[in-house]
């Protein structure tokens, strides 16, 4: 459970592991609590619920592409601890936040400032799967996706991300009390009980059983898919017109080459043994 009741709570995730469908489940809890009886609208919810990587946040100090490339990155990274700080004063209490920035450095600057931090849900999800959701998400073939997930340091626009096991390792090697970490799988296959150790871990009081049930109702993916059929969603990218693709499990099986499976492996055995991924089901 979190020591502090107010700061940042970061949702954090390497890139399609599952951290907007999570902040997204937090939201609604927090509105419930709060009193509200309409679902979070996850097009509004950034006014309570920022993004790091965008880079309006970052222009109140510099002038960044939002397109990235490694001068805008290393200039978000110079200035990074004061956007950080601007979060953190938006309201009283406690203010959750998405990244997919490592935990570490960037350019030689902490990515995170733990004086405003109050602690993090951090999501792993199987690479074989990621390596699909990612490729469609960017509008690059698996390969590519694949050669990504593998490069150490590695950036995707506004997001200084590493690799896969840099950014998973960054936030799981030694993630102390503060940081509670769930595999995406869970979420899917027993979502009450680990969704629920996520509502644990944040709020005090715990949530009861039944406003837990009612969170993760109204942040199914049937309902959020719905939303963005009817209202668009602002996290589209030129490549992708769907943010809310498939959310299924072992998509791989069925996808990804001979190869390009022993390749995750060799970049990312570690981690996969690590997090239940290997041996292969």
């Amino acid at each position: 459970m979190l020591q502090r009741n107010s700061g940042m709570v970061w949702i954090a995730a390497y890139p399609r592991s599952g951290n907007t469908w999570t902040r997204l489940f937090i939201c609604n809890l927090a509105a419930l609590l709060a009193g509200e009886k309409e679902e979070v609208n996850f097009n509004n919810f950034l006014r309570s619920s920022p993004w790091d990587a965008q880079a309006e946040h970052y222009q109140k100090y510099i002038k960044v592409d939002p397109v990235g490339g490694v001068n805008a990155m290393k200039d978000m990274a110079s200035v990074r601890h004061l956007v950080l700080r601007d979060f953190a004063e938006t309201k009283d209490g406690l203010v959750f936040a998405k990244t997919h920035w490592l935990l570490g450095k960037a350019f030689g600057h902490n990515t995170f400032d733990f004086s405003v931090t109050a602690g993090a849900i951090y999501c792993v999800r199987n690479p074989l799967d990621v390596s699909i959701s990612l490729a469609h998400h960017i509008g690059k073939p698996v390969d590519y996706a694949i050669e990504l997930m593998g490069t150490a340091n590695v950036y995707i626009a506004t997001d200084f991300l590493g690799s896969w096991s840099e950014n998973v390792c960054s936030w799981t090697e030694s993630p102390g009390p503060d940081i509670c970490v769930v595999r995406y799988e869970d979420l899917v296959e027993d979502s009450e009980l680990w969704f629920g150790a996520v509502a644990r871990h944040i709020f005090n009081p715990a949530p009861g059983k039944g406003q837990i049930k009612e969170a993760i109702e109204r942040s199914s993916f049937n309902r959020l898919k719905a939303q963005e059929e009817a209202h668009g969603y602002f996290e589209y990218t030129d490549k992708a017109r769907r943010f809310f693709r498939e959310g299924r499990l072992g998509q791989w099986k069925k996808i990804l080459t001979a190869s390009q499976i022993l390749r995750i492996i060799r970049d990312h055995s570690g981690l996969m043994t690590r997090f239940g991924y290997l041996p292969l089901a």
